[in-house]
């Protein structure tokens, strides 16, 4: 089992390496929004919906009706920032790191030896790199970044219901 472990890490390893040295702009852009951003619109689902319910509760319409407002656009406001993140700036720096990429790939294609080319097997790696690996590697760093704000949400959310108080003791 340790083996199989091993073989996954390595191989996400592999895929994913090339864009923390030649993309790091590019790893940062969509870690972030995930990492702060994600947490955040969890956590205001949670008190959104327990301040309008406590809002309406007290009968304090004009309480719930603002916190509406403060929370949806507190709500929006994150989900903008990210959009304009992933608008304007992923799609450029994926493609720096992906010129970057390949241009490491054909400097390394440079230096092997012609004679390996003729065989089959090593072409078919040669051109599967060539057209695949950045793609591979882009996937491996979504999944990085799914991973990522998953982890950081549920901890969010732990947090906030701790403080809360709202686990059985």
């Amino acid at each position: 089992m340790k083996k199989v472990y091993n073989e996954i890490y390595n191989g996400f390893y592999y895929l994913i390496k090339p864009f923390f040295k030649y993309g790091k702009a590019y790893i940062l852009l969509i870690l972030m929004p995930a990492i702060i951003l994600n947490p955040i619109v969890s956590i205001i689902d949670v008190l959104f919906t327990e301040k309008f319910i406590n809002s309406i509760l007290e009968s304090t319409w004009v309480n719930a009706i603002l916190c509406v407002i403060v929370f949806q656009a507190t709500y929006y406001f994150c989900f903008i920032v990210s959009d304009v993140v992933n608008t304007l700036w992923v799609p450029e720096q994926f493609q720096k790191a992906s010129k970057r990429i390949n241009i490491s790939i054909f400097k390394k294609s440079i230096q092997t030896d012609f004679c390996y080319f003729d065989d089959p097997e090593f072409f078919d790696k040669y051109t599967w790199t060539l057209t695949q690996y950045v793609n591979k590697g882009d996937s491996c760093a979504l999944l990085l970044r799914n991973f990522l704000s998953n982890i950081f949400t549920i901890g969010a959310l732990v947090i906030l219901l701790s403080q809360n108080g709202f686990f059985i003791t």
